[in-house]
Protein backbone atom coordinates (compact mmCIF):
# COMPACT_ATOMS: atom_id res chain seq x y z
CA UNK A 1 0.00 0.00 0.00
CA UNK A 2 1.71 3.41 -0.72
CA UNK A 3 0.75 6.33 0.66
CA UNK A 4 1.87 9.96 -0.48
CA UNK A 5 1.45 13.36 1.07
CA UNK A 6 -1.13 15.56 -0.81
CA UNK A 7 0.58 18.98 -1.85
CA UNK A 8 -1.40 21.57 -1.29
CA UNK A 9 -3.13 19.14 1.43
CA UNK A 10 -6.73 20.21 -0.07
CA UNK A 11 -9.07 22.28 -1.75
CA UNK A 12 -11.70 24.34 -0.11
CA UNK A 13 -14.49 24.89 -2.18
CA UNK A 14 -17.55 28.11 -0.96
CA UNK A 15 -20.94 27.83 -1.59
CA UNK A 16 -20.01 30.89 -3.89
CA UNK A 17 -18.10 28.88 -6.06
CA UNK A 18 -14.92 30.53 -5.12
CA UNK A 19 -11.80 27.92 -4.28
CA UNK A 20 -8.95 28.08 -2.38
CA UNK A 21 -5.48 26.01 -2.14
CA UNK A 22 -4.51 25.42 1.46
CA UNK A 23 -1.42 23.18 3.16
CA UNK A 24 2.53 23.68 1.50
CA UNK A 25 4.78 22.17 4.10
CA UNK A 26 8.37 23.40 3.69
CA UNK A 27 9.75 20.01 3.21
CA UNK A 28 9.02 17.25 1.03
CA UNK A 29 7.28 14.14 1.47
CA UNK A 30 6.56 13.11 -1.81
CA UNK A 31 7.49 9.49 -2.81
CA UNK A 32 8.46 11.36 -6.28
CA UNK A 33 9.91 14.82 -5.96
CA UNK A 34 9.89 15.53 -9.63
CA UNK A 35 6.46 14.70 -9.98
CA UNK A 36 5.87 17.61 -8.18
CA UNK A 37 8.13 21.33 -8.88
CA UNK A 38 9.27 23.54 -6.24
CA UNK A 39 8.12 26.37 -8.41
CA UNK A 40 4.80 25.04 -9.43
CA UNK A 41 4.65 24.84 -5.48
CA UNK A 42 5.43 28.06 -5.33
CA UNK A 43 3.24 29.54 -7.42
CA UNK A 44 -0.05 27.70 -5.91
CA UNK A 45 1.22 28.90 -2.38
CA UNK A 46 1.45 32.75 -3.98
CA UNK A 47 -1.60 32.38 -5.08
CA UNK A 48 -3.62 31.53 -1.92
CA UNK A 49 -1.91 33.98 -0.01
CA UNK A 50 -3.57 36.40 -2.54
CA UNK A 51 -6.53 34.74 -2.21
CA UNK A 52 -6.59 35.71 1.93
CA UNK A 53 -5.62 38.83 1.64
CA UNK A 54 -8.38 39.42 -1.16
CA UNK A 55 -10.72 37.83 1.90
CA UNK A 56 -9.75 40.57 4.32
CA UNK A 57 -6.92 43.08 4.74
CA UNK A 58 -3.83 41.79 5.88
CA UNK A 59 -5.79 37.60 5.78
CA UNK A 60 -2.53 35.75 5.29
CA UNK A 61 -0.73 37.56 7.96
CA UNK A 62 -3.85 36.84 10.46
CA UNK A 63 -3.53 33.44 9.40
CA UNK A 64 -0.48 32.87 9.99
CA UNK A 65 -0.61 34.33 13.39
CA UNK A 66 -3.84 31.76 14.08
CA UNK A 67 -1.67 29.07 12.41
CA UNK A 68 1.06 29.75 15.02
CA UNK A 69 -1.21 29.46 17.70
CA UNK A 70 -2.62 26.08 16.45
CA UNK A 71 0.89 25.09 15.78
CA UNK A 72 2.15 25.38 19.90
CA UNK A 73 -1.17 23.72 20.95
CA UNK A 74 -0.25 20.75 18.37
CA UNK A 75 3.57 20.68 19.46
CA UNK A 76 2.61 20.66 23.16
CA UNK A 77 -0.72 19.04 22.92
CA UNK A 78 0.48 15.87 20.71
CA UNK A 79 3.72 14.64 22.67
CA UNK A 80 2.04 15.42 26.55
CA UNK A 81 -1.51 14.73 26.06
CA UNK A 82 -1.84 12.02 23.45
CA UNK A 83 1.54 10.62 22.92
CA UNK A 84 1.94 11.07 26.64
CA UNK A 85 5.32 11.43 26.50
CA UNK A 86 6.86 14.48 29.03
CA UNK A 87 8.00 17.25 26.42
CA UNK A 88 8.72 20.26 28.80
CA UNK A 89 10.42 22.32 25.79
CA UNK A 90 7.09 22.65 24.07
CA UNK A 91 5.55 24.15 27.11
CA UNK A 92 6.49 27.91 26.92
CA UNK A 93 5.73 28.56 23.03
CA UNK A 94 2.07 26.57 24.18
CA UNK A 95 1.95 29.12 27.48
CA UNK A 96 2.96 32.28 25.46
CA UNK A 97 0.16 31.44 22.48
CA UNK A 98 -2.65 31.30 25.25
CA UNK A 99 -1.06 34.17 26.90
CA UNK A 100 -0.45 36.91 24.38
CA UNK A 101 -2.90 39.44 23.84
CA UNK A 102 -4.84 39.16 26.39
CA UNK A 103 -5.36 35.77 26.24
CA UNK A 104 -6.64 36.38 22.61
CA UNK A 105 -6.16 32.66 21.74
CA UNK A 106 -6.95 31.39 25.12
CA UNK A 107 -7.50 27.63 24.07
CA UNK A 108 -10.32 26.69 26.06
CA UNK A 109 -12.57 29.51 25.19
CA UNK A 110 -16.00 28.83 22.51
CA UNK A 111 -13.86 28.34 19.22
CA UNK A 112 -15.36 31.15 17.64
CA UNK A 113 -14.63 33.54 20.16
CA UNK A 114 -10.78 33.88 18.81
CA UNK A 115 -11.84 33.07 15.42
CA UNK A 116 -13.79 36.77 15.63
CA UNK A 117 -10.98 37.70 17.66
CA UNK A 118 -8.38 37.23 14.59
CA UNK A 119 -10.32 37.31 11.71
CA UNK A 120 -12.85 39.38 9.87
CA UNK A 121 -14.01 37.11 6.69
CA UNK A 122 -16.34 34.46 7.36
CA UNK A 123 -14.45 32.51 4.43
CA UNK A 124 -11.38 33.00 6.32
CA UNK A 125 -13.31 31.86 9.66
CA UNK A 126 -14.22 29.07 7.76
CA UNK A 127 -11.19 27.77 6.47
CA UNK A 128 -9.61 27.69 10.12
CA UNK A 129 -12.32 25.76 11.73
CA UNK A 130 -13.78 23.12 9.56
CA UNK A 131 -11.75 20.60 11.12
CA UNK A 132 -13.92 20.76 14.50
CA UNK A 133 -16.00 18.30 12.17
CA UNK A 134 -13.43 15.65 13.12
CA UNK A 135 -14.39 15.56 16.86
CA UNK A 136 -18.14 16.00 15.82
CA UNK A 137 -18.28 19.61 17.43
CA UNK A 138 -19.32 22.74 16.00
CA UNK A 139 -16.86 25.91 16.62
CA UNK A 140 -19.72 28.58 16.78
CA UNK A 141 -20.26 30.07 20.68
CA UNK A 142 -23.81 28.95 21.86
CA UNK A 143 -25.16 31.41 24.47
CA UNK A 144 -28.23 28.85 25.31
CA UNK A 145 -25.29 26.81 27.01
CA UNK A 146 -22.94 26.91 29.81
CA UNK A 147 -19.32 28.64 28.60
CA UNK A 148 -20.83 29.06 25.00
CA UNK A 149 -21.19 25.01 24.47
CA UNK A 150 -17.80 24.19 25.17
CA UNK A 151 -18.59 21.35 27.68
CA UNK A 152 -21.00 20.02 25.04
CA UNK A 153 -21.54 20.45 21.31
CA UNK A 154 -19.23 23.73 20.79
CA UNK A 155 -15.07 23.09 20.20
CA UNK A 156 -12.35 24.79 22.78
CA UNK A 157 -10.33 27.07 20.45
CA UNK A 158 -7.64 24.10 21.38
CA UNK A 159 -9.01 21.96 19.06
CA UNK A 160 -7.17 24.40 16.27
CA UNK A 161 -4.28 21.85 16.62
CA UNK A 162 -6.49 19.92 14.14
CA UNK A 163 -6.01 22.02 11.62
CA UNK A 164 -2.27 22.32 12.52
CA UNK A 165 -2.43 18.34 12.10
CA UNK A 166 -2.91 19.44 8.78
CA UNK A 167 -1.23 22.21 7.69
CA UNK A 168 1.50 22.44 10.27
CA UNK A 169 4.92 23.51 7.78
CA UNK A 170 7.45 22.16 9.91
CA UNK A 171 5.94 19.17 12.09
CA UNK A 172 7.23 16.36 9.31
CA UNK A 173 4.20 14.33 11.40
CA UNK A 174 1.69 16.71 10.08
CA UNK A 175 -0.28 16.90 6.61
CA UNK A 176 -2.82 15.29 4.60
CA UNK A 177 -2.12 11.66 2.62
CA UNK A 178 -4.25 9.83 0.50
CA UNK A 179 -3.55 6.01 -0.60
CA UNK A 180 -2.29 5.53 -4.44
CA UNK A 181 -5.50 3.76 -5.94
CA UNK A 182 -8.11 5.52 -3.85
CA UNK A 183 -9.46 4.24 -0.57
CA UNK A 184 -10.07 0.70 -2.06
CA UNK A 185 -6.92 0.00 -1.99
CA UNK A 186 -6.60 0.20 1.83
CA UNK A 187 -9.40 -2.46 2.14
CA UNK A 188 -7.48 -4.66 -0.71
CA UNK A 189 -4.88 -3.98 1.37
CA UNK A 190 -6.34 -5.59 4.93
CA UNK A 191 -8.01 -8.47 3.05
CA UNK A 192 -4.79 -9.59 1.28
CA UNK A 193 -2.96 -9.52 5.11
CA UNK A 194 -5.59 -10.94 6.56
CA UNK A 195 -5.79 -13.87 4.27
CA UNK A 196 -2.13 -14.15 4.66
CA UNK A 197 -2.62 -14.85 8.01
CA UNK A 198 -5.58 -17.25 7.51
CA UNK A 199 -8.15 -15.59 7.61
CA UNK A 200 -11.45 -16.34 5.87
CA UNK A 201 -13.23 -13.33 4.55
CA UNK A 202 -17.14 -14.12 4.37
CA UNK A 203 -19.10 -11.25 2.15
CA UNK A 204 -22.70 -9.93 1.80
CA UNK A 205 -22.64 -11.68 5.43
CA UNK A 206 -24.80 -10.05 8.16
CA UNK A 207 -24.10 -9.82 12.04
CA UNK A 208 -27.26 -9.47 13.56
CA UNK A 209 -26.49 -10.38 17.03
CA UNK A 210 -23.44 -11.30 19.12
CA UNK A 211 -22.84 -13.84 22.28
CA UNK A 212 -19.84 -14.47 24.43
CA UNK A 213 -19.15 -17.52 22.45
CA UNK A 214 -19.93 -16.43 18.75
CA UNK A 215 -22.25 -14.74 16.18
CA UNK A 216 -25.38 -15.00 14.96
CA UNK A 217 -26.02 -14.26 11.09
CA UNK A 218 -27.88 -14.12 8.05
CA UNK A 219 -26.32 -15.19 4.74
CA UNK A 220 -28.17 -15.83 1.54
CA UNK A 221 -31.35 -15.35 3.50
CA UNK A 222 -30.78 -17.84 5.48
CA UNK A 223 -29.72 -17.37 9.56
CA UNK A 224 -26.82 -19.28 11.41
CA UNK A 225 -24.69 -19.25 14.44
CA UNK A 226 -21.13 -18.69 14.21
CA UNK A 227 -18.55 -19.76 17.37
CA UNK A 228 -15.86 -18.49 17.95
CA UNK A 229 -12.76 -18.11 20.88
CA UNK A 230 -12.65 -14.22 20.81
CA UNK A 231 -14.60 -11.57 18.79
CA UNK A 232 -13.99 -7.91 17.93
CA UNK A 233 -16.83 -6.01 16.94
CA UNK A 234 -15.87 -2.41 14.75
CA UNK A 235 -19.04 -1.38 15.13
CA UNK A 236 -19.92 2.37 16.73
CA UNK A 237 -19.91 1.44 20.99
CA UNK A 238 -23.04 2.95 20.97
CA UNK A 239 -24.61 0.97 18.11
CA UNK A 240 -22.95 -2.18 19.20
CA UNK A 241 -24.36 -1.98 22.95
CA UNK A 242 -27.66 -1.18 22.21
CA UNK A 243 -28.41 -3.15 19.00
CA UNK A 244 -25.70 -6.16 18.76
CA UNK A 245 -24.62 -7.83 21.93
CA UNK A 246 -26.76 -10.21 23.97
CA UNK A 247 -27.15 -8.78 27.59
CA UNK A 248 -29.48 -9.95 30.62
CA UNK A 249 -32.34 -7.28 29.30
CA UNK A 250 -31.96 -8.17 25.43
CA UNK A 251 -32.46 -11.94 24.45
CA UNK A 252 -31.59 -14.11 21.65
CA UNK A 253 -33.94 -13.98 18.79
CA UNK A 254 -34.04 -17.10 17.12
CA UNK A 255 -37.33 -16.71 15.51
CA UNK A 256 -37.21 -14.04 13.42
CA UNK A 257 -32.98 -12.75 13.33
CA UNK A 258 -33.14 -9.59 10.97
CA UNK A 259 -30.84 -6.69 10.19
CA UNK A 260 -29.78 -4.03 12.78
CA UNK A 261 -29.33 -0.22 11.82
CA UNK A 262 -28.88 2.89 13.37
CA UNK A 263 -31.13 2.34 16.92
CA UNK A 264 -31.94 5.86 18.29
CA UNK A 265 -31.34 8.87 16.03
CA UNK A 266 -31.52 11.07 18.48
CA UNK A 267 -28.70 10.02 20.61
CA UNK A 268 -26.10 13.13 20.34
CA UNK A 269 -22.54 11.60 19.83
CA UNK A 270 -21.08 8.66 17.75
CA UNK A 271 -17.82 8.21 16.28
CA UNK A 272 -19.37 6.75 12.40
CA UNK A 273 -19.30 8.51 9.86
CA UNK A 274 -21.23 7.55 5.94
CA UNK A 275 -19.05 7.40 3.12
CA UNK A 276 -19.97 7.50 -0.78
CA UNK A 277 -17.51 5.79 -2.62
CA UNK A 278 -17.64 7.75 -6.12
CA UNK A 279 -16.81 5.82 -9.46
CA UNK A 280 -16.95 8.27 -12.77
CA UNK A 281 -14.87 7.37 -16.02
CA UNK A 282 -14.33 11.07 -16.28
CA UNK A 283 -11.07 12.81 -15.05
CA UNK A 284 -12.25 15.55 -12.66
CA UNK A 285 -9.91 18.83 -13.41
CA UNK A 286 -11.46 20.53 -11.08
CA UNK A 287 -11.13 18.84 -8.07
CA UNK A 288 -7.85 17.94 -6.05
CA UNK A 289 -7.14 14.67 -4.15
CA UNK A 290 -8.93 16.13 -0.99
CA UNK A 291 -11.69 18.84 -1.10
CA UNK A 292 -13.80 20.53 1.50
CA UNK A 293 -16.85 22.68 0.67
CA UNK A 294 -18.07 24.84 3.41
CA UNK A 295 -20.75 27.48 3.83
CA UNK A 296 -19.97 30.83 4.55
CA UNK A 297 -21.85 33.95 2.90
CA UNK A 298 -23.04 35.04 5.98
CA UNK A 299 -22.40 34.49 9.97
CA UNK A 300 -25.62 33.07 9.93
CA UNK A 301 -25.41 30.83 6.99
CA UNK A 302 -21.56 29.14 8.49
CA UNK A 303 -23.71 28.57 11.63
CA UNK A 304 -26.71 27.05 9.95
CA UNK A 305 -24.23 24.54 7.92
CA UNK A 306 -23.62 23.12 11.05
CA UNK A 307 -27.07 22.15 12.08
CA UNK A 308 -26.38 18.65 12.46
CA UNK A 309 -24.09 19.14 15.01
CA UNK A 310 -26.06 21.41 17.12
CA UNK A 311 -29.92 20.22 18.13
CA UNK A 312 -31.60 23.51 17.75
CA UNK A 313 -30.26 25.84 14.74
CA UNK A 314 -30.72 29.49 16.10
CA UNK A 315 -32.98 31.06 13.38
CA UNK A 316 -33.07 34.08 15.00
CA UNK A 317 -29.39 35.21 13.80
CA UNK A 318 -28.88 37.98 11.15
CA UNK A 319 -26.70 38.50 8.53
Amino acid sequence: LDIVQCIPAYQVVFDDGDRIELGFPQYQKHHDASALPSVAISEQESASIDKMNSYEANGYDKWEEYMAACSAFLDCGLPNFIEEIFDLPSFPAFIYQALRAKAKAWPLKPHSDVLDAIFDSEKMKALASFQDLYVGLEPYRNDDEIFGGVLRKTAPAVFGLLAALELHPTNEKAGVFAPVGGFRAVSRAFARLSEACGVQICCNTTVTQIEDDGVHIIANGKSDFIQADRIVVNADLPFATESLLVSDTRTIANDNPQDNFDWDDSFDFSSGVVAFHWSVNIPCHDLNTHNVFLSASSKKDAVKSWGAVRENVRSDMKD
